[in-house]
């Protein structure tokens, strides 16, 4: 008898990421298309960069973070011989622009889009045996800060949303 590996939180940060990839460039245009101007659609861009550790410091702007926080087996709660855990999770984007207006924009508009691509939006594997639902719970705002870019001086600043992602993998583990 073989024993499946549990795939935990790297399976479940690669769907998101992936999930993420697939949707936000369809969601930015659906949040500019409600809101129009004062920003121009090509300021949303989609995300270039992706990172699943805090404090990226080579990034190209926007940028993701998907951060794991904790996971709680809630074995007390569930006590099966499979997953059935709650991950606590941080969604971050760093935006950048050349002003601090655009930059405002920017960034209301990704925690729009973000929220849009990431609440209540359930997750399968490729083999259906991970499923991951998603559910936004707050989100915060950093500082805008100036920052000497290599090339110009730009606004920086990073939204983050916090979730509580509901973990289920099939039983086969010990």
């Amino acid at each position: 008898m073989s024993i499946r590996a549990r795939n935990l939180t790297e399976t479940m940060c690669l769907m998101i990421r992936n999930y993420i990839q697939a949707n936000i460039q369809a969601a930015l245009l659906e949040v500019y298309t409600e809101n129009g101007p004062p920003i121009h659609a090509e300021s949303l861009r989609v995300p270039q960069d992706y990172f699943f550790y805090p404090e990226a410091e080579v990034y190209n702007a926007p940028a993701v973070l998907i951060i794991p926080n904790l996971i709680d087996f809630r074995k007390d709660q569930m006590g099966a011989n499979f997953v059935d855990a709650k991950q606590q999770i941080q969604v971050g984007v760093i935006n950048e622009a050349r002003t601090r207006e655009i930059l405002t924009y920017q960034t209301w508009r990704y925690l729009s889009a973000m929220h849009k691509v990431l609440d209540q939006n359930r997750l399968t594997s490729s083999d259906a045996s991970v499923v991951c639902t998603v559910v936004v719970t707050r989100a915060s705002y950093s500082g805008i800060d100036k920052r000497q870019n290599m090339q110009d001086n730009v606004f920086r600043q990073e939204v983050v949303l916090s979730c509580d992602v509901f973990h289920w993998e099939q039983g086969g583990g010990n």
